[in-house]
């Protein structure tokens, strides 16, 4: 009599690793509307079991009627953030957020989720700059660049967006949490800056801001004089 004797390495992958499905849901904000764009990324967390093959990130845009479904993931626990740019929707996995959990087993091959957003307060910040000095040096002149941003949790630096410019300057923007004091970051090397009321900058500041929830942010308002003037070198 014969026998058929099968080992692993034969089988098809798919049977020796169970396969697991993908990843679904839907966004929503705290207020019970759709989120409609943006994007969700998923990142597999530590875990002692380390995948020999498999997707462990992923990342797909959310549909306009809110759904998302991530490409097949192998196994494990995992992180899932959203991010909508250009909106006031914070970041999911930022200031002091982990995200959404969610686990594939070999039991439960594919999980669902609900993501719920929060909004934030949108700060502008107005550089005034009559003298178009940064048009005529950036990408120039050494240095020539203007830092605005926010560090938040989890050691994460957001940079502020150029809302819009004109003959006058520029218009930032950066989104922050609501009720949480944060420190807005303006900071250059070769640009002259002064606060509101004139008084001179040094090249890096830091400015505290809080918006009371509900509250409209007022906007932080700067000027650019000039440029530092530098140095010339000592003859020996």
């Amino acid at each position: 009599m014969k026998y058929l004797i099968l080992t692993l390495a034969a089988l098809p992958f798919a049977i020796v690793a169970g396969t697991p499905d993908s990843v679904s849901g839907v966004v929503t904000g705290a207020d019970g509307s759709l989120i409609i764009s943006g994007e969700i990324t998923a990142s597999r967390l530590p875990s002692l079991y380390v995948p020999k093959l498999g997707r462990t990130s992923a990342h797909t845009a959310i549909q306009p009627d809110g759904s998302f479904e991530l490409p097949r993931l192998t196994l494990g626990a995992y992180q899932l953030c959203v991010t909508v740019p250009g909106t006031a929707w914070l970041d999911s996995c930022e200031w002091g957020r982990s995200g959404t959990v969610v686990a594939l087993t070999p039991i439960d091959t594919s999980a669902q989720a609900t993501i719920s957003l929060t909004k934030g307060a949108l700060v502008t910040v107005r550089v005034n700059d009559p003298l178009q000095l940064l048009p005529k040096n950036e990408g120039v002149a050494p240095g020539a660049s203007l830092f605005l941003g926010v560090g938040g949790d989890s050691h994460f630096f957001r940079t502020a967006a150029i809302a819009s410019q004109d003959s006058g300057g520029r218009s930032y923007q950066i989104l922050i949490p609501f009720g949480r004091s944060v420190n807005i970051s303006v900071t250059s090397s070769l640009f002259q800056l002064t606060d509101q009321k004139g008084g001179t900058l040094p090249p890096g500041n830091l400015f505290p801001v809080t918006v009371p929830p509900g509250q409209i942010p007022a906007t932080l308002v700067l000027n650019l004089i000039g440029i530092v003037a530098v140095a010339a070198p000592s003859v020996p």
